[in-house]
């Protein structure tokens, strides 16, 4: 399929253990040799976070100020603010040609861990939650569901972008 070409809606995304569920229309895209694809739990494969390599400099600059606290919340926000810095894009994924595709195809980004990713899944937001209230660590914690999945996707990509992570990459995708 060419880049920016319209294409339909496609797959049912996995709805056990009640994750929110989305039809997907929109534009392919180039796929992105330099960056890693985590998919999102509970949506079958079809909808993946991309993720450029961790900036180190960034990286230890949290890691100094994460090191101050010795709390596990702390631990697990150091890993949401890496995952939300290094993120170049919320995308979905033909399950049949594997290409990716832009869920806002006529936006000049597209969304992050950020209220156009709560517009395109209204399920990430709270009942009575205004976007003022939205921030992007929850946001990124219920599109992962689990604090434990953040914890994962955060090692995943430091050791990708360490380079040792290819075989763990591999694994994440069923590979």
């Amino acid at each position: 399929m060419e880049a920016g070409k319209r294409v339909c809606v496609f797959g049912e995304p996995d709805r056990e253990g009640g994750a929110p569920a989305v039809g997907v229309q929109g534009t392919a895209g180039a796929r992105q040799k330099d960056a890693l694809e985590i998919p999102l739990p509970g949506f079958g494969g079809v909808i993946v976070a991309s993720f450029k390599a961790v900036d180190f400099d960034v990286a230890r600059a949290l890691q100094i100020q994460m090191s101050r606290s010795k709390s596990k919340q702390r631990e697990l926000e150091y890993a949401c603010d890496i995952l939300i810095r290094h993120c170049k894009g919320i995308y979905a994924k033909n399950p049949e040609t594997d290409e990716l595709v832009d869920l806002r195809p006529d936006a000049p980004v597209q969304p992050k861990f950020d209220v156009y990713l709560v517009e395109l899944i209204p399920e990430l937001r709270m009942d009575g939650e205004t976007d003022e209230q939205l921030t992007a660590r929850n946001i990124l914690r219920r599109a992962f569901i689990k604090d434990m999945a953040v914890m994962s996707a955060f090692r995943i990509l430091q050791d990708w972008s360490d380079g040792l992570g290819e075989e763990a990459v591999e694994v994440l995708r069923g590979e």
